[in-house]
């Protein structure tokens, strides 16, 4: 798979988009309600299927069904719980010299979440600006 590396940037201007997503540069915003409805694929396409409701919540859609308004993005972006991150990573040989702990994994999910969390304000937001008249 490609990861995330062909799906749409939030921020298409920012400098960590990447040049393999569609909308690079552009300055159009992205459809996310397009993007999201009837659930949307994760990394792993043809494994990981999010349906709808785990993204957002009390949607609004139009007379396609399509959704053009959420009031809640759902938590449910965490992957794994921090045994299995711990799991996952213990007998890889990058973590060998960092005395790797379930403790650790928490706190690299920890601030994952939060990072993420940021973001997502910060462009919730930035949006909110751009709409208000």
């Amino acid at each position: 798979t490609t990861g995330y590396q062909e799906k749409p940037c939030l921020d298409p201007l920012n400098p960590a988009c990447p040049n393999t997503a569609p909308n690079k540069g552009s300055k159009e915003p992205v459809d996310v309600g397009a993007h999201v409805t009837g659930g949307c694929y994760g990394f792993a396409g043809r494994y990981m299927h999010w349906p709808e409701h785990l993204i957002v919540g009390a949607t609004t859609k139009n007379k396609t069904g399509h959704i053009i308004r959420g009031e809640a993005l759902q938590s449910i972006v965490q992957l794994m719980g921090s045994k299995n991150l711990y799991e996952y990573w213990h007998d890889d040989w990058r973590v060998h010299n960092i005395d790797w702990t379930q403790d650790k994994a928490g706190a690299i999910l920890d601030a994952w979440m939060n990072n993420f969390m940021q973001k997502v304000s910060s462009k919730t937001e930035e949006l909110e600006e751009q709409t208000r008249p």
